[in-house]
């Protein structure tokens, strides 16, 4: 519906203005049907009980309650709205349809006794905006626009039909001459655009960029009006490559170009666009439109050219009864012969035209154009007639100077009625606009509040949430602490079984030796037993040898022999040497056989005897128990030790006792 309203709008300044009839009681449908068809066509249908309350005048109350209840929800408020709007772009006024522009009047009344609260929402000011600008003009719209747009339902501001209304109010404040107003509409509706959804949000914001450029053109700002062009071509490039907003962006992109710059070139080359734009969509009427902008650009640079484009324009506005764009069409012709001087512009048809024709014809235009086109047209007239000196020129210049003097006080006195009214909406729009701001103020601080409350909160809660979160991560983190305490109390307790285990395996182990060595030692011992035995047994055989050769010496001693006792002695002493010698070298090879090879490394060379010594030394055996076993005095005995200290290498400091004790039996 908004879409409609601002189409309604936009056609109603453009379009050719065709009667159409009445609406036909003929063709009722019924509300069953109506119900089944989709909103467009319902759009282009009024609704069975309102036409039923136009043609039955019988039931009109009944119907006129039947209609009213569909009122209801807000989706049915929309599409009541929309079919009405629908229905006064499809009418115009004119006598034919009087009847049912009144008819459209009681209906308003009619809904907003109803339906009071209806009065300040945005989508039926919208409508009855567009029925007061069809009925009565600009003037009375936009009046009724300025007083209840302070009234509307607030909660709309970001919908499209927040956007339609702002619209109608620049449009209105550009009736007003205030481009200022028209243009801060226009910045509030791009707002607007930006929280709406692709694509509907470029296509919208591209229609706002085209309009602003419009604005600044007619401010003479031509800056910001190539600027805003080229954002409406920007936008609307490339989804959007036939749409009229593109090729009107064309249009001021191109009269920017010429009035900033002279650029003939690029300036024909953007209405070329705009017009390859038109003839694509059908749009004729828009088309022939640029023809007026191309003699514009031409006017001073070719005036055939200028004239060529401006006939093709005239032409057609004249064959459709546009008389208010073939205004500016004769204005712009005799613009184009007062800029060259020139008396006529000759055409191709036989058809030459002068400033006499063309004044004729803004003469024609004079009390059919609005207020601003009259004033043009006027200044024309007084310029042209202000160079005759004859009588009847004078009197039509004197004329026309009242004419225009009358005119410029009805505009003056409206303008000064406009300002006023402006003033009073502007002040009532700064006192709102005050108690807004208070609001807003009030508001803000409640939402600094409320934010920073939140903030804290949402703050406590990411405390919270990380406090909760380190309390999980510590308790996990005992926990597996714990496990590994656990684990490696289990792991020790097991480490402590092996050692115990290996402890006792090793006591085990160690008593076993312990055992097998004293076997051993028992078993070394049993055997040292057997070797003492068989020394002492050795002994006792020396010693039965001794006392039998003592008594062998007795009997064989006989005082004739007188060397035989020496003799005997030296004998038995070798006898007895060689075979003890023999039997103690047996039994300690046995007990100790490295002692015989550390002997034989010391001296190679020892004799029997002295390895018996040796021996004998070894075992502890003193000097008298050496004697005593060999039968030889002690003073022999030391003798001996005396030489066999000498083959050992032993100093004179040293006793040879504890040399030979400690040699290393390995």
């Amino acid at each position: 519906m908004n879409q409609s309203l601002f189409l309604v709008f936009f056609l109603f300044l453009f379009i050719p203005k065709v009667s159409l009839s009445s609406p036909n009681c003929q063709s009722i449908l019924t509300i069953e049907r109506f119900n089944k068809l989709s909103n467009k066509e319902k759009r282009n249908q009024i609704h069975p009980y309102l036409l039923q309350v136009f043609c039955n005048s019988a039931n009109r109350e009944k119907y006129f309650e039947l209609y009213l209840n569909t009122f209801k929800t807000k989706n049915q408020k929309k599409q009541r709205l929309d079919e009405l709007t629908h229905q006064l772009h499809k009418v115009i006024l004119g006598n034919k349809n009087a009847e049912f522009y009144e008819f459209i009047n009681e209906v308003i009344d009619r809904i907003e006794g109803s339906i009071p609260q209806l009065k300040t929402e945005i989508a039926f000011i919208n409508f009855k905006f567009t029925y007061y600008n069809n009925r009565y003009g600009n003037l009375k719209a936009c009046n009724y626009l300025n007083e209840y747009s302070q009234l509307a339902n607030k909660d709309a501001t970001n919908s499209m039909k927040f956007y339609n209304h702002l619209l109608k109010l620049s449009k209105c404040a550009e009736y007003a001459d205030d481009y200022n107003a028209s243009i801060y509409y226009l910045l509030k509706a791009l707002e607007i655009t930006k929280q709406l959804k692709y694509p509907k949000s470029r296509l919208k914001s591209g229609h706002i960029y085209k309009s602003l450029s419009m604005r600044y053109y007619e401010l003479k700002d031509y800056q910001n009006t190539e600027i805003y062009a080229d954002s409406a071509i920007n936008t609307f490039l490339p989804d959007f490559k036939h749409k009229i907003g593109l090729a009107v962006g064309y249009e001021y992109k191109a009269l920017a170009l010429y009035q900033r710059h002279k650029d003939y070139k690029h300036a024909l080359q953007y209405l070329g666009n705009a017009q390859h734009i038109y003839k694509k969509i059908g749009n004729i009427s828009r088309y022939h439109f640029v023809e007026r902008l191309k003699a514009e650009v031409y006017s001073t640079k070719n005036p055939d050219l200028a004239t060529k484009h401006l006939l093709n324009h005239i032409n057609y506005f004249q064959k459709n009864k546009r008389k208010l764009h073939q205004t500016k069409a004769w204005l712009l012709a005799y613009e184009i012969l007062e800029s060259n001087k020139l008396e006529a512009l000759p055409t191709t048809s036989n058809f030459t035209l002068t400033k006499k024709r063309i004044i004729d014809s803004l003469t024609g235009f004079l009390n059919e154009e609005e207020l601003q086109n009259q004033l043009k047209i006027t200044n024309t007239l007084i310029d042209y007639y202000s160079i005759f000196l004859e009588t009847d020129s004078l009197i039509k210049y004197n004329h026309l100077q009242n004419r225009l003097e009358v005119k410029r006080d009805q505009h003056n006195l409206k303008q000064k009625q406009t300002n006023v009214n402006l003033y009073l909406n502007n002040y009532k729009k700064e006192q709102e606009l005050t108690q807004l701001s208070l609001l807003n103020q009030e508001q803000s601080y409640k939402n600094k509040l409320l934010s920073s409350l939140i903030c804290i909160v949402v703050i406590a809660l990411i405390f919270y949430f990380f406090y909760k979160r380190k309390q999980k991560q510590i308790l996990l983190a005992q926990l597996k602490l714990e496990e590994t305490e656990h684990n490696k109390l289990k792991t020790e307790q097991k480490l402590k079984e092996e050692l115990i285990l290996k402890k006792e395996q090793a006591e085990k182990m160690l008593k076993l030796a312990y055992d097998n060595e004293l076997k051993s030692k028992e078993l070394l011992k049993l055997k040292l037993q057997q070797k003492q035995n068989q020394v002492e047994a050795a002994q006792l055989e020396k010693q039965s040898s001794v006392n039998l050769l003592n008594e062998v010496f007795l009997a064989l001693k006989d005082e004739k022999v007188n060397d035989a006792s020496h003799l005997l002695k030296k004998l038995q002493t070798d006898e007895i040497i060689k075979k003890h010698n023999n039997s103690l070298k047996e039994v300690f090879e046995s007990i100790s056989p490295n002692f015989m090879q550390q002997l034989n490394k010391i001296n190679a060379n020892l004799t029997e005897q002295d390895i018996l010594y040796c021996v004998l030394i070894r075992q502890k055996y003193s000097t008298k128990q050496i004697a005593d076993f060999l039968s030889i005095s002690p003073k022999s005995v030391n003798q001996h030790k005396y030489r066999l200290k000498k083959k050992l290498a032993i100093s004179k400091e040293e006793n040879i006792n504890t040399f030979i004790a400690n040699i290393k039996n390995e």
